[in-house]
């Protein structure tokens, strides 16, 4: 288990998470890490380890009657939300480039 900070807010299927400090089993620390939407954080007391991975309640498991949910991406996730964020900035800055600028008339 790795302790990361979240930078930015992490959604999918399996829930969400808000950025802050999560620990989060070693291939998803890869995965964010990887895809720049975490940092590592090193650990000032090492943690006991326990073979249960961070659950997080979300509203999809709550109306399916369901106590908790696993909240964890997968590797493929988090690639593909780090592609479609850079595929989206590179369109607004294409966009803002392709803008005429406007001229002031006084």
């Amino acid at each position: 288990m790795k302790r990361v900070l979240l930078k930015t807010i992490l959604a999918g299927p399996g829930g969400s998470r808000q950025p802050g400090e999560y620990e989060v089993s070693n291939e998803e620390a890869k995965a964010l890490i990887a895809a720049g939407a975490a940092v590592a954080v090193e650990a000032d007391e090492p943690e006991p380890e326990s073979k249960q991975e961070p659950k997080a309640e979300t509203a999809e498991a709550k109306q399916e009657g369901r106590e908790e949910a696993t909240a964890l991406p997968t590797k493929a996730a988090a690639k593909k939300a780090a592609k479609a964020a850079a595929k989206a900035e590179a369109k607004a800055k294409k966009k803002a480039a392709d803008r005429p600028k406007r001229r002031r008339r006084g």
